[in-house]
């Protein structure tokens, strides 16, 4: 990894900027429901998803990975969309919007300096499901500060 990536992960990492200006460019767009991403997008979709009592299908190949961290993961022994759904501290925002408002949403969110990438869809089915190009579900991993361990807030 060049030096100027290993600098942009510590930096994103140490000095998080909170996406405010996406925020009330997403809530203005139609957002129906937003949560900052900093226990892991898995655990923060679950309180979402119970929160907003629906369910939420991630597809795992379209989370967006920052340049640096398929590089760090395998350093760490670890698959590199594992450490984005369970790694947290991110500070994004996971949002849930209606499919009529997703082009407002990503004009607003890309004038706020925070692109906006559909990585999934909400259902009926309560609770979270990640699912991969190969077909398997997984749980949604993230971090529970009030247990100090990994979590993995599956459907309910």
């Amino acid at each position: 990894m060049d030096a100027d990536t290993a600098a942009a992960l510590r930096l994103r990492q140490l000095e998080p900027a909170p996406r405010l200006s996406a925020g009330a460019g997403l809530a203005s767009a139609g957002a129906t429901a937003m949560i900052d991403v900093s226990d892991g997008v898995g655990a923060d979709a679950a309180q979402l998803a119970a929160a907003s009592g629906i369910g939420v299908e991630i597809e795992l190949e379209r989370l967006p990975l920052q340049d640096g961290v398929a590089a760090v993961a395998r350093a760490a022994g670890v698959d590199p969309y594992e450490l984005a759904l369970g790694g947290g501290e991110d500070y994004e925002l996971l949002a849930v919007l209606p499919a009529s408002r997703v082009d407002e949403a990503t004009r607003a969110s890309s004038a706020a300096g925070a692109p906006l990438t559909p990585i999934g869809l909400t259902t009926a089915e309560r609770g979270v499901r990640i699912l991969a190009a190969d077909g398997p579900r997984r749980p949604p991993p993230g971090f529970d500060h009030l247990r100090h361990r990994p979590s993995h807030g599956g459907p309910g």
